[in-house]
């Protein structure tokens, strides 16, 4: 009798340990998801939403945002941002040369066959294509894609997981016929969007690696991750809102992404691996660090639409210069650990215009952002 009482007193305390754990389980779930949701359809006070408006004064965040709505023509700066795009692929093509590839007979072939592999979107009407790389403005031209290919939805829902998802299908479900009229056609934008690869990778840390995100995953995906926590950091209480410290970050992607790239996600592996222009015919390299003159140049002169489709969204509030945001961060890293990443990302940084001096820890190669006016 005893004993079936010890029994039944222990079921019930491992039934209420698997309740408090699976009760844990969905509040953690439910938290992620909401944070999720609001990442992909900001809310303040409607700015995002009000695509068919103009962003009018109290509304708009900053300067930067407000100039989007100004509908005033580019005057000399037209002739500066276009001249802009074409030193960016004179560099392309030059690095190109120096790798030793014939970019001219990958083009054709590409045109010839149409088989586009990579992470495309495309408005077939506006004959435009994007290849979009994940933490350098992906977000973004997504929801200028969303909003050009489907106005309507974009009013009713804004922009949201689903609509992600769409518009690859959309791309993927184009005729091979229509993808090889977008490559051949001089007149098609075909658009790719770059970002200095050591801010890149700090701010796919910042978001990946934050606690608020299904961070167990990454174990799950590479076990190697595991004995990394707190394993070089000294842990700061101002940055206990990650699950892993950059320090520690930074030391796996040196031991593990110069062993193979399939170490590292997606969001942390070269911007070559997404997008190569030495194997497709891109017409316009945009940049993250001048994100507002290049979209606006680009949607309004070359996709004749209005610069209202240019969302904010995950651009706006990065006033961290972001020199001196690499500057920090690499600070703390050994010198051999800096040189390890920097070969990761060394034919990044040369093909696109970066720089990195590991003496002065200062990071080069930006533009002067071009006022609109």
């Amino acid at each position: 009798m005893k004993a079936s009482y010890q029994r039944s007193t222990l079921l019930r305390v491992a039934y209420s340990i698997i309740a408090v754990i699976v009760l844990l389980n969905v509040v953690i779930y439910a938290t992620n998801l909401k944070w999720l949701r609001k990442d992909f359809i900001p809310t303040n006070k409607g700015l995002y939403r009000q695509f068919s408006t103009e962003f009018s004064k109290e509304n708009s965040p900053t300067t930067k945002t407000r100039i989007l709505s100004s509908g005033s023509s580019f005057n000399s700066s037209h002739d500066v941002i276009e001249k802009r795009f074409e030193e960016r692929l004179v560099n392309v093509v030059t690095m190109c040369e120096r790798r030793g590839i014939d970019y001219k007979q990958n083009w054709e072939k590409l045109k010839n066959s149409g088989r586009i592999t990579g992470n495309f979107v495309a408005s077939y009407d506006h004959r435009a294509m994007i290849c979009l790389v994940l933490k350098a403005g992906s977000q973004t031209w997504n929801n200028i894609f969303w909003r050009i290919r489907s106005p309507d939805q974009a009013k009713k829902y804004g922009f949201y997981e689903k609509a992600e998802t769409s518009q690859r299908q959309a791309f993927y479900d184009l005729s091979l016929d229509k993808k090889m009229e977008l490559l051949k056609d001089d007149d098609a934008v075909r658009i790719m969007s770059v970002r200095h690869p050591l801010a890149r990778m700090i701010s796919g840390w910042g978001n990946k690696f934050n606690k608020r995100y299904f961070y167990y995953l990454w174990f799950k995906q590479y076990p190697g991750m595991l004995r990394y926590p707190n394993k070089y950091s000294k842990w700061r209480g101002e940055r206990d809102g990650y699950f892993m410290e950059f320090v520690d970050f930074a030391e796996y992607v040196a031991d593990y992404g110069t062993v193979s790239l399939e170490n590292l996600d997606q969001h942390f592996k070269p911007i070559l691996s997404h997008c190569d222009p030495c194997k497709f015919p891109f017409n316009f390299i945009t940049r993250l660090e001048t994100f507002y003159t290049d979209a606006r140049w680009i949607t309004e002169n070359k996709l004749n639409v209005s610069a209202n489709v240019i969302s904010p969204v995950n651009v706006i509030n990065k006033s961290k210069d972001p020199a001196l945001l690499i500057k920090d961060y690499f600070s703390q890293l050994k010198p051999d650990v800096i040189e390890r990443i920097l070969s990761i990302y060394k034919v990044d940084m040369e093909t696109f215009g970066y720089t990195f001096n590991t003496t002065t820890l200062t990071a080069g190669g930006w533009e002067k952002e071009t006022s609109l006016t």
